[in-house]
């Protein structure tokens, strides 16, 4: 199976992204799997929440320490 029916059948894009992405495909001479890729990099590094994982995480953890009357290691 090519890498585009694969990330396809992956990624639920509508098909006017997926039309978006083709073209920008070609125009960049640039596989999908590439710029999906980018997107995806980009995203995490714009999103306030992966900025905050660590953070978010911690506190998860201490929650559950707190419920369980235990420490996690």
């Amino acid at each position: 199976m090519s890498m585009y029916k694969k990330i396809k059948r992956v990624i639920s894009f509508s098909p006017k992204t997926w039309g978006r992405l083709d073209g920008l495909s070609n125009r960049m001479d640039t596989p999908i799997s590439t710029l999906v890729n980018m997107g995806i990099a980009w995203w995490m590094d714009y999103n306030e929440l992966f900025k905050r994982s660590p953070e978010v995480i911690a506190k998860l953890m201490k929650m559950k320490e707190e419920i369980n009357g235990e420490k996690q290691e």
